[in-house]
């Protein structure tokens, strides 16, 4: 049984039973699903076990449980609670009944069945500290008993604010941002320009690296990605300051995830940006992109830690994407941690005057990755 919190709608209460069932069959499972608002019931064959792995990377779920369901008689109750309790070394239960859509007195069957088990097995009824607590939902005449809960990753459930494309460096810092965004309901189109040879091969094969471990978080059947290769040929063109080279690079990489977001339908970019970890990602060059990008950009880990990132990463599976893929070559030696008001100005004249080169090279050098591939 998977449980919502009390923010669920209509609207997020089917998305969400959609994305359980899309990722439970992408993985090879026969679910039966069935809603019982504020419920999603899953009926599968399978061991319990690996449905519950999965539920614990879909967003949106607060807790879910295994359970046992019987037709809702006493005699049914008490012959599964008794084969419960016979197969638990415990001295002492607590018994829970949550009627759900019963109309009944939940405090006097809970009562009445603990007498039962109590005569019948032995153990204490502890209400306080009991050595297992056994719950019992009562929905639609059936009874579902359960012994534990297991927290979910909790957020909103995929998609339903609408996406971002997230531009994925391939490192670890993007990838957990991307999977930030997803916890709070965004569909990710992950995005990666591609600056061979200023950048080395490695540096492509750690973004496919990242496009798959993303996808891994990704609760439906399907996942778009993109690369654009050739990125660099913008910034080539470029009459500025060499020291202000990695702001006009990053710039136009938002330009890139703009057009693109623009064409499917997205609200603005994801980065992995965090203040004060590279040159360009001082709270003033961060400012300037910000005011120099056609979409909005959101910053999930901006006022991260590095070391704190990499936890987080670590525990979403990341752990891979923490390598040296090499120095990018079109970085100058002395890079700007403040731009100036009047390199912003020339700056912002340049990206226009070249933006038409911009969408050339999107329109003729994007790879379109569909996952599953």
């Amino acid at each position: 049984m998977v449980r919502l919190g009390s923010w669920s709608r209509k609207y997020m209460f089917h998305r969400l039973r959609e994305s359980i069932e899309k990722r439970l069959i992408r993985e090879g499972f026969t679910p039966k699903i069935v809603e019982m608002e504020p419920r999603i019931i899953i009926y599968e064959p399978k061991p319990a076990a690996e449905v519950l792995d999965i539920l614990k990377h879909i967003f949106g779920i607060s807790s879910f449980s295994p359970a046992i369901y019987v037709d809702f008689t006493f005699k049914d109750l008490i012959k599964v609670i008794e084969s419960i309790v016979s197969a638990s070394s415990i001295d002492s239960i607590a018994i829970r009944i949550h009627r759900g859509d019963a109309n009944i007195s939940s405090r006097g069957l809970a009562r009445e069945l603990s007498d039962r088990i109590s005569r019948a097995s032995g153990v204490r009824i502890d209400l306080e500290r009991p050595d297992l607590e056994i719950s019992i939902e009562i929905r639609n005449d059936k009874a579902f008993i359960y012994t534990y809960e297991i927290p979910g990753p909790s957020g909103l459930p995929y998609g339903v604010e609408g996406c971002l494309v997230s531009l994925v460096s391939g490192g670890m810092d993007s990838a957990v941002a991307s999977v930030l965004a997803m916890k709070r309901g965004i569909k990710i189109i992950p995005l990666f320009a591609n600056l061979y040879p200023y950048w080395s091969r490695k540096a492509v094969d750690r973004a496919l690296k990242s496009f798959e471990l993303i996808y891994k978080w990704v609760p439906w059947d399907n996942m778009k990605a993109y690369i654009i290769k050739d990125a660099y040929k913008p910034l080539l063109s470029l009459k500025i300051p060499a020291n202000i080279r990695c702001i006009a690079c990053k710039a136009i990489m938002h330009r890139y995830a703009s057009k693109l977001a623009g064409r499917i339908g997205c609200h603005g970019i994801v980065t992995g940006e965090a203040v004060g970890q590279v040159a360009s990602q001082t709270l003033n060059n961060m400012s300037a992109l910000t005011m120099l990008s056609p979409l909005p950009i959101y910053r999930p880990v901006a006022f991260m830690d590095k070391l704190e990132i990499i936890e987080i990463g670590r525990k979403m599976g990341f752990s891979q994407l923490n390598i040296s893929v090499g120095e990018c070559k079109l970085r100058p030696d002395h890079p700007s941690i403040s731009i100036t008001d009047k390199e912003l100005s020339l700056l912002r004249n340049e990206l226009e005057r070249i933006d038409d080169l911009i969408t050339r090279v999107l329109d003729n050098n994007l790879e379109e990755i569909d996952f599953p591939e």
